[in-house]
């Protein structure tokens, strides 16, 4: 179980820190909790209990693929490459065919 932290910064700082679980920003106090063996920061302790109690069980350690893979899914099986076959704008050399002419 996590407890109540104050983050120190100085005035000019621009960093943001989101909520692990849902992306709320948190300007000041956050929930730390440790994941695994880090420490992670949530927006409040119900953040927390959703994150173990939900998420984690049916997400973490699934393989997802990256942005850029090969077009593997997430349960392994090829999914199409869409946009294989949209032409770019003006690939005809820029002159639009029709029928009338």
């Amino acid at each position: 179980m996590g407890q109540w932290a104050t983050r120190t910064r100085n005035w000019y700082e621009v960093s943001v820190i989101n909520c692990h679980l849902c992306g709320k920003m948190l300007p000041g106090r956050v929930w730390r909790g440790q994941v695994g063996d880090q420490e992670r920061d949530f927006c409040n302790p119900d953040c927390e209990e959703m994150y173990f109690g939900y998420w984690a069980p049916r997400y973490v350690g699934r393989n997802a693929p990256e942005i850029g893979d090969s077009g593997a899914g997430v349960h392994g099986t090829a999914q199409p490459n869409l946009l294989s076959s949209v032409s770019a704008p003006g690939a005809s050399g820029g002159r639009e065919t029709s029928g009338a002419g």
